[in-house]
């Protein structure tokens, strides 16, 4: 997947991408969410970008994050991963992966975005 910010975002989650959790979570589960990504193109020819926010969060307000951390990106295909621990239950549906991508004018080729519940580690 392709993505091109055209410019940078007021918030970096002005463009972002996301993926639903359709299966519940355990307190105390651990989870990973692993993706590949690469800067196609970087802004004033950057050729590498940090994208800040990389998670697990509730799907719903306050979109609280669980576990985020940042990566940083850049010509070549790299998988990045961000480990955490679910800290209460959470129903089917009420968490998403995602990724803010508004932090310069840029392109990003994204792969698969993966959440694997790991259980209780």
């Amino acid at each position: 997947l392709r993505i091109a910010v055209r410019k940078k975002g007021a918030n970096p989650w002005d463009v972002a991408v996301e993926t639903a959790i359709d299966q519940p979570v355990k307190a105390g589960d651990s989870l990973l969410f692993a993706f590949w990504a690469r800067l196609e193109e970087g802004e004033e020819g950057a050729t590498s970008s940090t994208l800040p926010y990389n998670g697990v969060q509730l799907s719903a307000a306050p979109y609280t994050g669980l576990f985020v951390a940042p990566v940083t990106i850049g010509p070549e295909w790299q998988m990045h991963e961000v480990r955490g621990r679910a800290e209460r239950d959470h129903a089917a549906g009420t968490l998403k992966a995602t990724v803010h991508l508004a932090t310069a004018r840029q392109t990003v080729d994204l792969g698969p975005l993966m959440v694997v519940n790991l259980g209780q580690e």
